[in-house]
């Protein structure tokens, strides 16, 4: 049974070196940040790796308020 673990802060990082010490050992990754240029690259080294990666960006509140003010 293939495990999937879910990463926050996944785009770089404590998260994108956990990201890729859990694909090396064989887990399907869940990679959550903001930041989509680390996370796109993060995945790639998961996939790299054998393994399914699954993206979603996310966003804060408060960066969701300061986007709108601009």
């Amino acid at each position: 049974m293939t495990r999937t673990v879910v990463v926050t802060g996944a785009s770089s990082g404590v998260g994108r070196a956990c990201v890729r010490a859990f694909a090396e050992d064989g887990a399907d990754v869940a990679l959550l940040a903001r930041d989509r240029q680390g996370l796109d690259a993060a995945a790639r080294e998961v996939t790299e790796r054998g393994r399914r990666a699954r993206v979603l960006q996310v966003t804060s509140p408060t960066q969701q308020r300061w986007r709108q003010r601009r």
